[in-house]
């Protein structure tokens, strides 16, 4: 079996996405969430379930506040990573609600 054919049949997908692939210049890249998030609502729609598994709040803080590198110390890196994951979190949760609103199948809204 081909990958296509892999991933056609498949009724679960893990999706990881890094923090290159998430961050911009200054903080949270929301063009490419904004795909994503379009993305596995497409997949989803379709019956499949999507397990979202993500980075990206280190970097997203550590853009937000202007450091050039990464600290070493694990303490600096956690509070780095708290500056950064509510933005990245409102960022997907704007992005997939405004999609999900749209689905017509009302079992999905409150």
């Amino acid at each position: 079996m081909n990958r296509q054919e892999y991933f056609t049949k498949a009724k679960r997908i893990v999706v990881k996405v890094g923090s290159n692939v998430l961050t911009a210049e200054r903080g949270v890249n929301t063009k490419v969430i904004n795909a994503l998030s379009r993305q596995i609502s497409k997949l989803m729609e379709d019956g499949r379930e999507v397990m979202l598994v993500t980075s990206g709040a280190m970097a997203s803080g550590q853009k937000k506040i202007g450091l050039k590198k990464r600290p070493d110390e694990i303490p600096k890196r956690q509070a780095i990573a708290a500056v950064g994951q509510p933005g990245l979190m409102m960022e997907y949760e704007k992005h997939f609600k405004n999609i999900i609103k749209k689905w017509p199948d009302s079992s999905y809204q409150r």
